[in-house]
């Protein structure tokens, strides 16, 4: 059995790219195609060119800044064998990995008021993971076999909201979200994370992807191959500060403008 991992990542963040994949090698019950992007405009663009380099029989999309729990694969394997996508508990780690110093997190830190698809079933939820808090309805870190692959992407061009995208794609190709035991350890780095687009903050760009890009690649009003056209200007970045005026309230993490 391969597993192909795909990492994106920037300059700036070897420590921690370094730290994911000394984890991923050793947590990893079986063979691994570590596939690391670098320097790409978003994640969803490096997580698209690293499954387009994939030659696995799993491909699972993660991030420079996670390290995986000891025995994650299992489940996951076990999940998409079942004709599922695995929905995996994601906790904020120490500096050093302890399991009693993890603190529960949603499968994706996006407000639970966007986190939710429009029509979209709730996600199943077996008795025995039913405890873990993972409220999330669509798959932070991506996983699922090659062969899902072919009906789930392509991925959109997104630096967030692509773990959505993967989950929505998945029920809609008959593969359903299902929580599952494997844990996930997010060191959170945020080194790279504001300054890729010029003038933006990074709840700026959180914003546009989430809830103005992500509603037209779903509509199919944006080819999933291209950038939505006001995602590096100026006129992008204050449809985004007015939608996120008009829908959370203030105080606000920018200055008016």
């Amino acid at each position: 059995m391969k597993i192909s991992v795909v990492i994106p990542t920037v300059d700036g963040r070897e420590e921690y790219l370094a730290r994911a994949e000394e984890g991923y090698r050793t947590r990893t019950d079986a063979e691994v195609e570590m596939i690391v992007v670098q320097n790409m405009w978003s994640g969803g663009m490096a997580w698209q060119a690293g499954a387009e380099r994939a030659t696995g029989d799993f491909l699972h999309l993660t991030n420079d800044d996670i390290v995986p729990g000891e025995d994650w694969l299992r489940d996951c394997v076990e999940c998409v064998e079942d004709g599922n996508v695995p929905v995996v508990l994601v906790a904020n780690a120490s500096p050093e990995i302890h399991d009693e110093n993890l603190m529960p997190l949603p499968g994706n830190p996006i407000n639970d008021q966007t986190s939710h698809f429009e029509g979209h079933p709730k996600v199943q939820k077996p008795g025995h993971v039913a405890s873990q808090n993972n409220q999330s309805e669509y798959p932070s870190l991506p996983f699922c076999s090659m062969e899902q692959w072919k009906s789930i992407g392509p991925m959109i061009p997104t630096q967030y909201a692509t773990d959505k995208w993967f989950g929505w794609r998945a029920w809609k190709a008959g593969f359903p979200n299902v929580c599952v035991a494997s844990i996930f350890y997010h060191f959170a780095a945020f080194v790279g994370r504001d300054n890729m687009v010029d003038g933006w903050l990074g709840q700026d760009r959180l914003t546009f992807d989430q809830n103005i890009a992500y509603p037209a690649y779903q509509s199919g009003k944006l080819p999933l191959d291209e950038l939505h056209p006001e995602a590096r200007t100026l006129a992008g970045r204050t449809m985004s500060r007015n939608w996120y005026r008009a829908h959370v309230p203030p105080p606000y993490p920018f200055p008016d403008d």
